[in-house]
């Protein structure tokens, strides 16, 4: 890397300190020192010296010879610019833009823990090695270029981090690991550990008063929503609900309605699952007091699982009313949403819909509601956490119609055993075992049910 002698003669020209320089210009020192040993640095670094010196960027050598060519070398070789290849160059573009700002939180970690050269290196060459790979399902390597740095910010002093770079970044990946909570189990594992691993940042910058207050308290709780949600199935109930807890709190923070209401429907929804439906009614009444100020897309969240708990209480008109109001939502929710981590689809809509119906003793209508959605099509693009809870609430139905039928009821139990253990979800391992009790009370002479007993110990 060649060192940038014209940055570095104009700031001594106006004899400055590279630490009165980041002062001034609102960067890191780090961001200076880079700049004049050469190092790429992402755009908002760029305009933000730009603007100090009061020369363009090209003129002060911040702009990296490859964006000033007609032509973009990117990992896999050179393209030239084209009207044909304009999209691609964009692309290639973003990669590397997300590689350097990669690079660049490698090194200021470096610069934080005196790594040593060879150290700092071969993470530049694994970020390479990645920035290879393939697509890994709707993952782009862009993605996989966050995710494989995010863990650098696990040990790195927010001190030195500059918010208006990170946050950002951290945003995109939040998202992602949102994406991968739909996989199976290798990827709710890695998504939990990616969440976890920008906690410390964020919960910093949260609670410490700045204009990036609010943003890092809205992440910090993005984060554990989603760990919350994986919690349950890799974890326990008791895990998750601490977890939960901080969802609250940081998204009161935040002072966002719609991650008030989330975070409220979320600690409704562990107290369901923990047998406790009084309490989950009380916590989503709570969210209801927020429930003008929010999108259909979190007003669905809301009402689609609050029914349930109205149901199971033996509240029927207000469990149907609810439905109503869920499925308002729902249908207005589809023309936009305000978080990509909101589940707004027909997939949740007949889990939750199905489980009302059940917890009112409509079991045939339990039944195809929970059909609808074709769980049993390993084709289909269900979550898998999804897949398995359908399946489960579905032998649940199948037991209580009055035309059940055993074959199809192990069968069911199976698939959702099958989905379970794949997923290693301790949620859905409990409510297998909760449905092979149930088939032992409605079939207790079966020994085809006694048998099913030893895939579950």
């Amino acid at each position: 890397m060649n060192a940038n002698h014209t940055l570095r003669a104009l700031r001594e020209s106006i004899d400055l300190s590279m630490e009165e320089v980041a002062e001034e210009a609102k960067v890191s020192f780090r961001t200076v020192l880079r700049a004049e040993q050469g190092y790429p640095l992402n755009p908002g670094s760029r305009r933000r010296l730009s603007k100090f010196y009061g020369k363009p960027s090209e003129e002060l050598g911040l702009v990296p010879q490859r964006q000033r060519k007609r032509s973009v070398t990117s990992q896999q070789g050179q393209v030239d610019v084209t009207a044909g290849n304009a999209g691609y160059l964009d692309w290639v573009a973003q990669e590397q833009y997300y590689f350097d700002l990669a690079t660049q939180i490698l090194e200021m970690a470096a610069w934080e823990y005196q790594w040593s050269s060879d150290v700092v290196q071969s993470k530049i060459d694994e970020l390479r090695d990645t920035l290879k790979k393939r697509n890994a399902g709707d993952i782009s390597r862009r993605q996989l270029i966050m995710l494989g740095v995010g863990g650098i910010l696990l040990v790195s002093n927010p001190s030195v981090l500059v918010p208006e770079e990170i946050l950002p970044f951290v945003q995109q990946n939040i998202a992602t690991c949102w994406k991968m909570s739909n996989g199976g189990r290798d990827e709710l594992t890695h998504a939990r550990q990616m969440v976890s691993s920008y906690m410390p940042t964020l919960t910093q910058l949260a609670t410490q008063p700045s204009p990036h207050q609010k943003t890092a308290a809205s992440q910090a709780a993005a984060c554990y929503g989603l760990r919350s949600l994986l919690d349950y199935h890799l974890e326990n109930l008791v895990v998750a609900e601490e977890d939960a807890k901080q969802f609250l709190h940081y998204s009161k923070l935040s002072e966002d309605p719609e991650w008030i209401v989330r975070a409220y429907v979320r600690y409704a929804l562990i107290a369901y699952y923990r047998g406790q439906p009084e309490q989950a009614l009380a916590a989503s009444r709570e969210a209801n007091r927020y429930k003008k100020h929010v999108s259909p897309a979190v007003r669905f969240s809301l009402y689609k699982e609050q029914a349930t708990y109205e149901a199971q209480i033996g509240l029927k008109d207000e469990a149907n009313a609810t439905l109503h109001l869920a499925y308002e939502n729902l249908l207005q929710a589809t023309h936009g949403q305000s978080r990509a981590y909101v589940d707004t689809n027909l997939y949740e809509w007949a889990l939750w819909k199905g489980t009302t119906h059940y917890h009112l003793g409509e079991y045939k209508e339990a039944k195809n509601m929970l059909e609808s959605v074709d769980p049993l099509n390993p084709d289909s693009l269900l979550p898998e956490r999804v897949r398995t809870g359908l399946l489960n609430n579905l032998v649940f139905a199948e037991l209580r119609t009055k035309e059940r039928d055993l074959n199809r009821c192990l069968m069911l139990w199976e698939r959702s055993s099958e989905g379970a253990k794949k997923l290693q979800s301790e949620l859905r391992l409990a409510e297998v075992r909760r449905a092979h009790d149930r088939l032992a009370l409605f079939f207790p002479h079966e020994p085809g049910v006694a048998a099913l007993k030893e895939q579950i110990i």
